[in-house]
């Protein structure tokens, strides 16, 4: 059900364009964890919440749709919404969409059947929290309203 949601993200035209790459296994989960800390370590890209998933879940577009990355954020939106609603805790995870073609990433997403054209722009780790957590302050002067 929840990545129904995903699946039923909107888009324009219902051209569907995105891929939903889900990760189940810990030792695909593991293969691509370090394969994406150390590329990530190499070309400085921020490395975090790779603690312990259970499932991993790539949003991924073809790199030539110039609308890819909205419909890969609404699809994400929807599956990280779902995901709360059933118990489940979630977390977005971006460094694959700097680390797509950079080695050894390349060649354990190519595995996993991920198209070479396609950015990744969500990876979204699914799991049960160990804890409630702690609600971030929010900015409500973000909200302005026309009068």
């Amino acid at each position: 059900m929840i990545l129904k949601c995903g699946y039923y993200t909107p888009n324009g035209h219902n051209m569907q364009p995105w891929r939903l790459t889900v990760i189940e296994k810990n030792e695909d989960i593991q293969r691509i964890k370090e394969a994406t800390e150390l590329a990530a370590s190499r070309n400085k890209v921020h490395f975090y919440g790779w603690e312990n998933p259970k499932i991993l879940v790539l949003v991924s577009n073809d790199e030539r749709n110039e609308d890819g990355c909205q419909y890969a954020s609404t699809a994400a939106e929807n599956i990280m919404l779902a995901a709360i609603s059933f118990g489940v805790g979630s977390v977005w995870i971006n460094p694959l969409m700097k680390l797509r073609k950079i080695s050894p990433v390349k060649e354990v997403l190519d595995d996993f059947g991920v198209p070479d054209n396609h950015v990744i722009w969500a990876t979204i780790a699914l799991g049960y929290p160990v804890s409630d957590g702690v609600m971030l302050q929010k900015n409500d002067k973000v909200i302005h309203f026309v009068r």
